[in-house]
């Protein structure tokens, strides 16, 4: 008589046992898939976090590139308007900052030459007026130049060759 009946006790504790073993299997699958679920809303939290990160710093990162050039384009239309004592203030790294250098440098070049171009014109213009103002000069002496040579010729007074050619001197 080897099998004998368990006491009912017994049998309704080992029926509790194997029930809790049972709900315990279960509830560790629960907690894996809630892990498993959790996991994935942090992923998920992860990579909107990271994805605004970005989008923050690109917008920074462009408005610091985007400000010397706006200044630049400012710039241009200050000395396309006539400006030419305009200067770009900005500070900027690399091939930016080389621009910014370069424009700086055209603007004073600009008004060099403008400045220069402008005295010409009143050289020129003076020029101008300068022979206007011989021309008419001139043209009232060329008759007297000629009647003065022609009272040298017919007078043989030593006085008034004299007077003749000092006037002479003076008309030449």
């Amino acid at each position: 008589r080897l099998a004998r009946p368990l006491p009912p006790a017994l049998v309704k504790s080992l029926d509790s046992v194997a029930q809790g073993g049972s709900r315990f299997r279960q509830l560790r699958l629960y907690y894996r898939e809630l892990m498993r679920g959790a996991t994935l809303i942090n992923l998920g939290a992860l990579a909107l976090f990271l994805l605004a990160a970005s989008l923050w710093l690109s917008r920074r990162l462009a408005r610091q590139l985007a400000s010397p050039l706006r200044e630049l384009v400012r710039g241009t239309e200050v000395v396309a308007r006539g400006d030419l004592d305009h200067r770009v203030a900005v500070s900027a790294p690399d091939e930016v900052g080389e621009l910014v250098a370069a424009f700086n440098r055209m603007t004073g070049d600009l008004k060099r030459s403008r400045e220069q171009r402008l005295r010409a014109e009143r050289v020129a213009a003076w020029q101008g007026v300068a022979r206007r103002l011989a021309h008419e000069i001139k043209n009232p002496l060329t008759p007297i130049n000629l009647a003065l040579h022609r009272i040298a010729r017919r007078s043989e007074d030593a006085a008034v060759r004299d007077c003749v050619e000092a006037a002479l001197e003076e008309t030449a």
